[in-house]
């Protein structure tokens, strides 16, 4: 996001445009139908709730499905995303997965529970790094295995003017 004032050093976009090029395939191989999300590398401040409202439309999609996992095409999902600030390098929250779907009818489509740990404030002046943890369980029709686990690093810079975020 820019912002007024200063510009970036070129080995700040040098570098995004290398970790860009180097992880296009995989990006293109993963989905998760309920949440697009980027995390800046923060947490909450200890004591602090925060809350976040994600929805995806799902246009075009997959107008097929194995039983009992339902097509996404025509779906809307909103997730409901409250957190707590524990530490000022942990923070907790949850999803709360719901969908409308293609026939109109709305369904709970599952919860997940995180853990997000990053780098305190006083690490580094521009450098946030982290890991966010997930488990899950969601209904059959919209996940066959309902259980599922997420390990996921995020890495963020933020030098003033631009934030250059990463959540492979």
């Amino acid at each position: 996001m820019p912002r007024m004032g200063r510009r970036a050093p070129p080995f700040v976009l040098t570098t995004l445009a290398l970790a860009l090029a180097l992880s296009w395939p995989a990006l293109a191989q993963a989905a998760d139908p309920f949440e697009i999300q980027v995390y800046d590398g923060t947490a909450n401040a200890p004591g602090v709730f925060g809350g976040e409202l994600h929805v995806n439309h799902w246009a075009t999609g997959r107008r097929d499905a194995s039983a009992p996992e339902l097509p996404l095409h025509g779906q809307t999902h909103l997730t409901l995303e409250p957190s707590f600030g524990v530490f000022s390098f942990w923070e907790v929250g949850a999803y709360f997965q719901g969908a409308i779907r293609a026939d109109g009818a709305i369904d709970y489509a599952g919860t997940k529970l995180r853990s997000k740990l990053v780098t305190p404030p006083e690490f580094h002046p521009r450098l946030r790094l982290g890991l966010n943890v997930e488990v899950s369980y969601v209904p059959a029709r919209y996940d066959a295995d309902r259980w599922g686990s997420e390990l996921r690093p995020l890495g963020a810079y933020d030098d003033g003017a631009w934030l250059f975020a990463a959540t492979p």
